[in-house]
């Protein structure tokens, strides 16, 4: 991994200008720029809490629950859309591959960016809602840092595996929002883990998602128990997907340009 941190000091001038390339076209032509990043969960929060009613009184610990919806879809909506721009992003950059050399990861790396500005634009909604609700702040809050590297480590690692399968069978990039969508109903997003089906608890436990959604619900909602071998299971499956996933990457890395 020492390798990966070279080339990004080496390389920041192309990782800028891809990078604010991609922010650019992101939101080019469009009305609301980058309140689209906060939009969907918004969104997805109001329909969460209209029309499932029910898990809002269930338990206390989920109260204030559109709180609780809304910190759920924020991580959830920075993994999904940094996964869906950067897996295909480096055979959609073939012509480029082809022209010149650099550290094919930066293409990895530039496409997850647009998705931590993405986050850090939701981070004054979230103590907008914090404000709303009356929650108070707390010390606990600056911790949230450390969830969101965890998932940026677990968010890398599967984007470097992602983006080599994706360079040998274009069938990665079709099969990815399905893939998505169920994550999305397997991962505590919604629910608490106490309302999700035992019979998969065995799963959802060992989702390092579900301990990253957790330990930050943690961090925020003032009843919401902190369970630390969850987080610890999560940070150590996500550095070790990192890893895997960029060795994984650099042994593909040299038959990139001959397939994409």
């Amino acid at each position: 991994m020492i390798d990966l941190f070279k080339n990004i000091v080496t390389y920041r001038e192309l990782l800028f200008t891809l990078s604010e390339s991609y922010i650019k076209a992101r939101y080019k032509q469009t009305i609301l720029g980058g309140t689209w990043a906060v939009v969907p969960p918004l969104l997805l929060v109001f329909t969460a809490v209209a029309f499932i009613p029910n898990l809002s009184t269930r338990s206390p610990e989920l109260l204030p629950y559109s709180l609780f919806v809304f910190v759920g879809f924020w991580f959830w909506a920075f993994f999904a859309n940094a996964l869906s721009f950067a897996i295909p992003n480096v055979a959609q950059n073939s012509p480029l591959l082809r022209k010149v050399y650099f550290p094919r990861e930066i293409l990895v790396l530039a496409a997850i960016v647009p998705s931590i500005l993405d986050f850090l634009i939701g981070l004054p909604v979230l103590l907008f809602i914090m404000f709303l609700y009356q929650v108070p702040f707390h010390l606990s809050l600056l911790l949230l840092p450390f969830v969101f590297i965890t998932e940026l480590f677990l968010v890398f690692g599967l984007s470097c595996a992602g983006a080599i399968a994706n360079v040998a069978f274009r069938d990665v990039s079709k099969f990815l929002p399905i893939l998505l969508q169920i994550l999305l109903f397997s991962s505590p997003v919604i629910y608490a883990l106490s309302d999700m089906n035992p019979t998969y608890s065995f799963f959802i436990r060992w989702n390092p998602l579900t301990g990253i959604f957790d330990t930050a619900r943690s961090f925020i909602l003032p009843r919401y128990p902190f369970h630390m071998d969850e987080f610890f299971a999560a940070f150590i499956i996500s550095i070790l997907v990192a890893y895997l996933g960029y060795r994984l990457f650099k042994l593909g890395e040299r038959v990139i340009v001959d397939i994409a």
